[in-house]
C-alpha cells in the first residue's frame, strides 16, 4: 500500500509448548494506511495478540519482515525496535498495563521519558493537557488502584499518545469494561487518534467497534481471509 504505516509481508510465528510446536502465524500480510484504522477480526486463539505482539516489535517473527514507515523494523536488534517504539507506536492494552506505585500523570508521562525529547516541565504539561481531555484532570496524583476500569484505561490511552505516534495498536481495549464505559472509552480513543492524525490497528471480537474502523480484515489459521 502507499503510503502505509506499517507493513508486514509473509509474518510466521510460532511458540513451543510441552506437546509440541504451535504455529500461529502463517505467512500473514496486513499494510496500515496513514490516518486508517483497522479493525482485526478472529476468533480466540487466531493469534491476533501475537501479530500485534509482532507489528509493534515486541516480539520478533520466526520468518517474513515488518516494515514502518517504509523502513525495515522487525530486523533490528530489540535496542533499535525499542528506540523506534518509544516514539512511532502507542500501544493500548485490554488489562491497562500501569504502574500501581505510579501516579495518573506519572503514568502518562512514562513514553516521553522512555523517547527523552522534552524537558520533565514540558513532559508533565503534555501529559496533563492529555489527561484533561480524558476528563481526568481531577486525578493527576491518584494511582491506578484508586480509579475505576474506564478511569484506568483513559489514563493507558493518554499514555500511548503521549508521543503522538504515527500508529497506535490497541488489544481489545474494552474487553474488561462494561458496555457503556466501554463506549465511552472508545469515544475518547478514536477521537484521540483522530487528532494526532494517526493510524489504528485494532483487535476486537466486536462487531459494532470494528463497524466504526475504516476497513476490517479477518485473522483466521494464521493469515488474512
Amino acid at each position: 500500500m502507499s503510503g502505509a504505516v506499517m507493513e508486514a509481508i509473509g509474518l510466521r510465528k510460532s511458540f513451543v509448548m510441552p506437546h509440541g510446536r504451535i504455529e500461529v502465524l502463517r505467512g500473514a500480510d496486513i499494510s496500515i494506511g496513514a490516518g486508517e484504522t483497522v479493525a482485526i477480526l478472529g476468533r480466540s486463539g487466531a493469534g491476533k495478540s501475537t501479530l500485534l505482539n509482532v507489528l509493534g516489535g515486541l516480539d520478533a517473527p520466526d520468518a517474513g519482515e515488518v516494515r514502518f514507515q517504509g523502513a525495515p523494523f522487525s530486523s533490528l536488534s530489540e535496542r533499535r525496535r525499542t528506540a523506534i517504539r518509544a516514539t512511532g507506536i502507542g500501544f493500548v492494552f485490554q488489562s491497562f498495563q500501569l504502574l500501581p506505585e505510579m501516579t495518573v500523570l506519572e503514568n502518562a508521562i512514562l513514553p516521553a521519558m522512555a523517547a527523552g525529547r522534552l524537558g520533565r516541565a514540558a513532559m508533565r504539561r503534555r501529559a496533563a493537557e492529555l489527561l484533561d481531555r480524558a476528563g481526568l484532570s481531577h486525578r493527576l496524583s491518584h494511582r491506578p488502584p484508586e480509579l475505576s476500569g474506564g478511569e484506568q484505561q483513559r489514563v493507558a490511552i493518554a499514555r500511548a499518545l503521549m508521543n503522538s505516534p504515527a500508529l497506535v495498536l490497541a488489544d481489545e481495549p474494552t474487553g474488561n469494561l462494561d458496555g457503556a464505559t466501554g463506549c465511552a472509552v472508545l469515544d475518547f480513543l478514536f477521537e484521540m487518534v483522530a487528532s494526532i492524525g494517526g493510524a489504528m490497528a485494532i483487535v476486537t471480537h466486536d462487531v459494532s467497534l470494528a463497524a466504526r474502523c475504516s476497513r476490517t480484515v479477518t485473522l483466521e489459521e494464521g493469515v488474512f481471509k
